[in-house]
């Protein structure tokens, strides 16, 4: 290795060591990186990597020229000696692997603590301190998120992070294998929207996913690349939920027997509470609850209201009159929800509390997704234990 480039190094670091305010450090820096960066290039073993294919992960990749000077300057910024530096660009060509982050606002969500919810996969508190707090959202400002807005971030591995630049092709020579792939994480976030829509007495929607490298990475790239998903009305409120109920219904829905089935009843419930109209909503809740309470059957529309009620009072009743009364107010809601599909309104003679049916209907997803899987509906309303 050149040793002149260490010295390049202590230099800037003995001038960095002389900048005490914010203001003089933007100029040093504009002045220092090109130096430094010119230092580099000139530089075995450096020198062969001045321009690469950076891979982004699930098929990504794009054409870079080596940020040595920016680099560089960061390292010294936290405080890592020359040779520690150069150790640094050592085992990252060594390893050539990168950690990229998915980070993907939950837009109605203050959870709160920290949440891990398996290896890589963590649900972000807004943090206390008010500079921590200024970092977690400045990815987001443009999105105007409600304060105590959470963050679902999920890492994954690039590996080959990078190659040396082959101008006889117009791509790397193949393709990295990135872990866990684009399809594990929708999965995964789809899970949490499900599991917080079920800890919540509000809407969740994750509609974009912002792609950070990881910190301090000299081959990485795609900062801020951002990912949108089609929705309609967003949250304007985050709500209160806590780290606890969210980690347990996620880990059921992922040994749940059939989650695409109840998945859909948890998203009409989450749908219901985005609604314009108390219409909107009661269809929404009606679905919600027939696409559960209903599954694997197809009865004529007057067995229905019956059925509905009859199982979601054996699900959630211990008792006669607990039965009774949730028996009466399913059935309510599934009155309601009739009449409004059939005339676009809600009757003036009903009766249905529709922040009771919320309750009501996620208490049954709970009681369903706490079982593992759906219950024999046959012996549960005959008074046997559910199988």
């Amino acid at each position: 290795m050149d040793e002149s480039i260490l010295g390049v190094l202590a230099g800037a670091a003995e001038e960095l060591k002389g900048i005490h305010r914010g203001h003089d450090y933007a100029f040093w820096r504009e002045d220092a990186a090109p130096r430094i960066d010119a230092a580099f290039r000139a530089s075995e073993p450096f020198r062969s990597f001045n321009h690469v294919w950076i891979q982004t992960g699930d098929g990504g990749y794009v054409q870079a020229t080596a940020r040595f000077g920016a680099w560089a300057i960061d390292k010294l910024v936290s405080r890592q000696s020359p040779d520690e530096i150069v150790s640094a660009f050592q085992v990252e060509v060594s390893n050539n692997s990168a950690i990229y982050e998915d980070a993907s606002p939950l837009v109605g969500v203050q959870i709160d603590s920290d949440c891990q919810l398996t290896t890589g996969v963590t649900i972000a508190a807004e943090p206390g301190d008010d500079l921590a707090r200024l970092s977690h959202m400045v990815p987001f400002q443009a999105m105007r998120l409600s304060p105590g807005t959470a963050v679902l971030r999920q890492s994954f591995s690039v590996t080959p992070a990078f190659e040396k630049l082959d101008h006889s092709i117009d791509s790397p020579s193949g393709l990295a294998v990135t872990v866990p792939g684009r399809g594990e994480r929708t999965r995964v976030r789809n899970y949490v929207r499900l599991a917080c829509i079920l800890s919540s007495v509000g809407p969740v929607e994750l509609p974009h996913t912002q792609l950070i490298p990881a910190e301090g990475a000299l081959f990485a790239a795609g900062h801020g690349n951002m990912t949108s998903y089609p929705m309609g009305i967003h949250p304007v409120v985050a709500f209160p939920v806590e780290a606890a109920k969210v980690k347990y219904a996620f880990d059921a829905l992922g040994s749940f027997g059939d989650v695409e089935s109840l998945g859909r009843s948890i998203d009409r419930l989450g749908r219901s509470r985005l609604s314009r109209s108390d219409v909107d909503r009661v269809i929404d809740l009606g679905m919600a609850a027939e696409i559960a309470l209903m599954h694997d059957m197809s009865p004529s529309n007057t067995e229905i209201s019956h059925k509905i009620s009859s199982r979601a009072a054996w699900l959630l009743g211990s008792e006669p009159d607990d039965r009774a009364a949730i028996f009466r107010d399913m059935r309510e809601l599934y009155n309601a929800r009739s009449t409004a599909v059939h005339s676009g309104k809600l009757s003036a003679k009903s009766r249905l509390d529709i922040e009771n049916a919320d309750r009501l209907v996620s208490r049954a997803l709970l009681a369903i997704l706490g079982r593992g899987s759906f219950p024999d509906w046959n012996t549960l309303t005959l008074g046997f234990p559910a199988t």
